[in-house]
């Protein structure tokens, strides 16, 4: 029992390292109908080897409230889709990032709007890995 817990401790731990998070455009930040932004996406360096995969980037409005929108299920109008190759941020960090240049539509609803990224990666080559990440935004005409 006890050394089921403790490989059960060391793949959470190994699956909570690969993850992803949104580091630009901050929480709340208002983006403009038809404005093109910069959407930067990092995860930590890991000792546990892992092969990036994919993810699909997806913006979905919510009108005045984002409580009840669920993005494991729906991400949205995608912005993109395809690779997911960060490199090293450097700077004294470990982190890995990339960035992805993206159109906001020019006929989305404005207010509030949950903006999601779906991760994929393999953890030790044969682990499938998906997440969704995601963060709200304020959409202006």
């Amino acid at each position: 029992m006890r050394n089921s817990l403790l490989v059960l401790a060391s793949f959470v731990a190994a699956v909570a390292a690969q993850g992803v998070k949104i580091v630009a455009p901050a929480v709340n930040t208002t983006l403009t109908l038809g404005e093109t932004f910069v959407i930067d996406v990092e995860r930590p360096d890991s000792l546990t080897g892992s092969q990036e995969v994919a993810i699909v980037i997806g913006i979905q409005s919510c009108g005045q409230s984002c409580d009840n929108i669920n993005t494991a299920g729906d991400i949205g109008r995608p912005l993109y889709s395809g690779l997911y190759t960060p490199t090293i941020v450097g700077n004294g960090r470990a982190d890995l990032a990339q960035n992805f240049t993206v159109q906001l539509p020019d006929n989305i609803q404005t207010g509030a709007a949950v903006l999601a990224v779906a991760h994929f990666a393999l953890i030790i080559g044969t682990e499938p890995f998906l997440e969704v990440v995601n963060q709200v935004v304020e959409i202006q005409p």
